[in-house]
């Protein structure tokens, strides 16, 4: 029904959890990037959120809830032109092990994995209960992969005393700034970590109703939505009187 890309072992616990992360990560990745102008790059725009919500609530569709849901992860792969899923959780750590630059994970998957160990360590878990992907992929399944992939001195310890130093250099959502404006987009789940009012009159927070993750970032696309064209406008403002190329 998911196109497994191996025979499916319920009895190894690391592979259920790579594949429940997985299949609930189909859903994340769609909501973070919706309707972002990535296809200059490669990516495809045509699942969004409204083709999750299609899929799982059309109302003439007699699939079950697990078949929709099913459906969702196919039509992911066939976005990405993968043939199945990979969900073996030792072939996942090997990858991120690699160091060569010419390695898929080298381009950048490794980099931000570790940053998550060392700095960061907000994980896409399913410890929150009011959340339909099960509960098999908890915050401890990803520091377990950050000692799997990195070393055992990278435990739950070092993360928490990690993001404690982040937080304290940085400043949390108070950093010690001036001449910056941080862009958030209102469907982004990443907004929750982002500053989003205002801190000075220099440090300015421009929240963007209608769009997902760094839709700011993207070239312009003539299915923007108004306010990511103003506040392309606002930034491009505001950037240039702080280098002095505007009054």
């Amino acid at each position: 029904m998911f196109k497994l890309c191996t025979y499916f072992n319920g009895f190894n616990a690391n592979n259920m959890a790579n594949l429940f992360q997985s299949l609930a990560g189909n859903f994340e990745g769609i909501v973070q990037y919706n309707k972002d102008a990535r296809e200059f790059e490669g990516g495809d725009n045509a699942v969004t959120i409204d083709t999750l919500c299609d899929v799982m609530t059309d109302p003439n569709d007699d699939r079950t809830p697990l078949e929709r849901f099913a459906r969702v992860n196919e039509i992911l792969l066939n976005a990405t032109k993968q043939e199945c899923l990979d969900y073996d959780y030792d072939a996942f750590i090997n990858s991120l092990r690699e160091i060569q630059f010419n390695s898929t994970e080298g381009a950048g998957g490794r980099q931000w994995t570790y940053q998550t160990c060392v700095e960061f360590g907000y994980y896409q878990s399913s410890d929150l209960k009011d959340q339909p992907f099960g509960s098999l992929f908890p915050v401890e399944f990803y520091v377990k992969q950050c000692k799997d992939i990195f070393g055992a001195r990278f435990d739950d310890a070092l993360l928490a005393s990690a993001v404690r130093r982040t937080n304290t250099f940085y400043g949390g959502f108070r950093p010690a700034v001036h001449n910056v404006t941080f862009p958030n987009g209102s469907i982004d789940p990443w907004h929750a970590l982002g500053v989003t009012k205002d801190l000075a009159h220099d440090v300015t927070a421009i929240f963007i109703n209608g769009t997902a993750h760094c839709a700011e970032m993207f070239p312009p696309s003539e299915h923007d939505v108004p306010e990511l064209k103003r506040a392309r406008e606002q930034i491009e403002y505001l950037v240039g009187k702080w280098v002095g190329a505007t009054s």
